[in-house]
């Protein structure tokens, strides 16, 4: 019996160092391999490297290509100077270290006399008109003051009188009704879920959905993608100075949703990031998220010029389209280029919200106006760059409104600095 047992005991103890052996030998060579192959979000350079890749990206600017306003002072030099004054943390959270001008921000807005900033804005394009069809398929619900009342306007539908359903023509109707119809099902839900706190996923699929994918469903040669998508112009960011395959290849960020292309190489239009609260456009996720867009929608348009090869012709046309939203509350942002210098503007609508009772419906109705104009955004952007469309003339407005050398301007956009 004790022989048994020392026998087991020298077996054991046998196995247990061939298996620290085993563990020896494999660990260096897994990690070699984690370190070369697996993909990483994030980024490989910390504050200081990123402080100094953005100082870079400054110092290659062509002085002769810069934005110079009537007042004789560079945009881009500004920003320079503010963004040195702000400290390490304020920097980093500033989309200003990526030369781009937050509209609605008033400290930006101080960098400058007011003068120039009404140069600057002068630049800004509106979103375009809503669709008149749509505009007038909505007037008969402003008035409506019960679910009752509701119901019955429903039961004609929004077609006009008689019409024969034209994909082409109706799409933006067919997609209101749709909205409209699933809002009556959740104001006459006995639980009364509107006015509930729920889950991210909950207002993904109950609300954002029928609002936001189906009014993008029949954009042609696009589509929206869910669920922790990677950034496919972040990416290319990230992987643009790798050489060697032993160097880690760096993934896109995640957002909660993208507009792009179709190929496997696709070009991005715009982002959405979700949230399941909102108290107010200062708490701290609703900044971070939309910093984050911010950050992936500077990608998009850098990659947006690369394919067009930089004719400001056309990149003057590109926007992309941020779209975040919190509990039943969406704001958009619109990136665009003004068509010189090195700098980008962001312009910000007002927060919306999908109403919690039916005497709020005018409120569901502007968002979706709204948001068919953004669609339209999409679609002209877009139609741009398949298109390579090129202007038939310069726009005199702009050419009469901007001094300086701002019209010969031959500078790139580029690509953002490093973010850590």
């Amino acid at each position: 019996m004790e022989e048994t047992i020392v026998m087991w005991v020298v077996l054991g103890t046998i196995f247990v160092e061939a298996c620290l052996d085993f563990c020896t030998v494999m660990t260096p060579v897994h990690h070699a391999r984690s370190a070369v192959e697996e993909e990483s979000e994030g980024e490989s350079c910390g504050v200081g490297f990123a402080t100094a890749s953005w100082q870079n990206i400054y110092a290659q600017m062509d002085n002769n290509a810069k934005w110079v306003l009537a007042s004789g002072r560079s945009v881009e030099n500004v920003i320079y100077e503010a963004c040195k004054l702000m400290n390490s943390r304020t920097r980093e959270w500033s989309p200003a270290r990526f030369f781009i001008l937050d509209i609605l921000d008033p400290v930006v807005k101080g960098w400058f006399r007011e003068n120039e900033w009404a140069e600057i804005t002068a630049r800004l394009s509106p979103l375009p008109d809503p669709e008149s069809m749509l505009l007038d398929s909505l007037k008969r619900f402003r008035t409506i003051e019960t679910t009752t009342m509701l119901r019955e306007v429903l039961t004609s539908g929004l077609l006009p009188n008689a019409a024969t359903y034209d994909q082409t023509l109706h799409s933006i109707l067919q997609w209101a009704e749709m909205v409209i119809r699933k809002y009556l099902m959740l104001l006459e839900a006995p639980t009364n879920p509107l006015t509930r706190q729920h889950q991210e996923g909950w207002y993904g699929y109950n609300i954002w959905s029928h609002i936001l994918d189906d009014c993008f469903l029949d954009l042609k040669g696009l589509t929206v993608e869910r669920k922790e998508v990677h950034c496919q112009a972040s990416s290319e960011r990230k992987n643009r100075h790798r050489e060697s395959p032993t160097e880690r290849r760096r993934v896109g960020n995640r957002l909660d949703g993208i507009i792009h292309t179709l190929e496997d190489r696709p070009l991005e239009y715009g982002g959405m990031e979700d949230g399941p609260t909102f108290s107010d456009v200062k708490n701290t996720k609703w900044l971070s998220d939309k910093f984050k867009l911010v950050e992936n929608l500077r990608d998009m348009l850098s990659r947006l010029h690369e394919e067009v090869h930089y004719d400001s012709r056309i990149t003057r046309l590109v926007k992309v389209v941020g779209i975040l939203t919190g509990g039943l509350r969406l704001q958009y942002s619109l990136l665009g280029y003004p068509g010189v210098g090195y700098v980008c503007l962001l312009q910000s609508g007002e927060v919306m919200q999908v109403p919690i009772t039916v005497k709020g419906l005018p409120l569901l109705l502007d968002m979706l106006a709204v948001v068919s104009q953004l669609k339209q955004v999409i679609k002209l952007s877009f139609e741009a760059v398949e298109n390579r469309f090129f202007a038939q003339k310069e726009d005199a407005s702009c050419d009469g409104l901007v001094g300086g050398n701002a019209m010969r301007s031959q500078a790139r956009l580029g690509w953002a600095p490093c973010t850590p």
